[in-house]
C-alpha cells in the first residue's frame, strides 16, 4: 500500500509542477471530505481548476482517463462544492480537469497530459 501511495504523490508532485509552468497557483492539495478527496486546487486562467490525477504504469490497457467513473466524478463535484462554501468562492468560474502521467518500460520520463474541463 505505501508503494501505491508513493506513486501517486509522485504523479501529483508531476501534475503540480504543470500547472505551475501553465501559469496557475496550487491553492489546495489533498482537499479531503467525507465525500471524497480532490488531489489539486489550482487556480489560473480566470478559474478555479479542480483536478483530478491518475497514473497508470506500464501494463495497463485502461488510459488513465478511463479510470474515472460517473460515481468518482460526482463525489469530486460534490468535494468540489464544499471547498468553494468553505473558502467563499461559490461565485467563481471553475472547471474540472484531468492530469494524466503514464510510464512505460522505454521510457525513463513520465508522459504527462492536462484534460481540460474533462468532466
Amino acid at each position: 500500500m505505501a508503494k501505491t501511495k508513493e506513486v501517486g504523490r509522485w504523479a501529483e508532485c508531476i501534475a503540480a509542477h504543470l500547472l505551475n509552468i501553465k501559469g496557475f497557483k496550487i491553492l489546495s492539495r489533498n482537499f479531503n471530505t467525507r465525500f471524497g478527496e480532490i488531489d489539486i486546487v489550482a487556480q489560473g486562467d480566470g478559474v478555479i481548476a479542480f483536478v483530478e490525477v491518475r497514473f497508470r504504469g506500464k501494463g495497463s490497457y485502461l488510459l488513465p482517463e478511463e479510470t474515472i467513473t460517473y460515481k468518482k466524478q460526482q463525489r469530486i463535484k460534490t468535494a468540489a462544492s464544499i471547498y468553494m462554501n468553505s473558502f467563499d468562492l461559490t461565485d467563481a468560474n471553475v472547471r474540472f480537469d484531468v492530469i494524466c502521467v503514464s510510464k512505460d518500460k522505454w521510457f525513463m520520463l513520465p508522459n504527462v497530459r492536462h484534460i481540460v474541463d474533462a468532466f
